[in-house]
This record gives structure tokens, sequence and C-alpha cells, in this order.
């Protein structure tokens, strides 16, 4: 876990995937935190979170992660 993150409540898992809108998310962290990767079981899209956001505010495309 990030120490800037200590005190702060775990975010919420995703409610469904960025590229699909699929609702079958997962991941295989134990510790769910803003750095946690996930991945689409229906397209195979893995995504994280923080990432997203900053990517997002840098005017930087948010589809398109990465597929096995």
């Amino acid at each position: 876990m990030n120490p800037r993150d200590e005190g702060k409540e775990a975010p919420l898992p995703p409610k469904n995937c960025p590229s699909c809108r699929s609702r079958d998310v997962t991941t295989s962290a134990k510790v769910v935190d803003t750095n946690t990767y996930w991945r689409c079981v229906a397209c195979g899209e893995v995504w994280n979170l923080a990432r997203r956001q900053t990517d997002h505010a840098r005017g930087f495309p948010t589809y398109g992660g990465f597929r096995r």
C-alpha cells in the first residue's frame, strides 16, 4: 500500500469494464488500493484505476489497456 494512502478508505472495485462494460471483472491483488490492476473476464482488458485517471487528466485516450 502506498504511504500516501494511509488512513484513506480502500477504493471500491470497478462496477464494469471500461472497454466492453461487462460486470465480470477480477483482480489477483490481496489488498485493493488505487494501484490495483483489474482484468475483465469477458474481453481480457487489464487496467489500473489510478493510471486511467492520470492519463485522462493528461489528455491521453483511456481506452485500449493491456490485453493478453
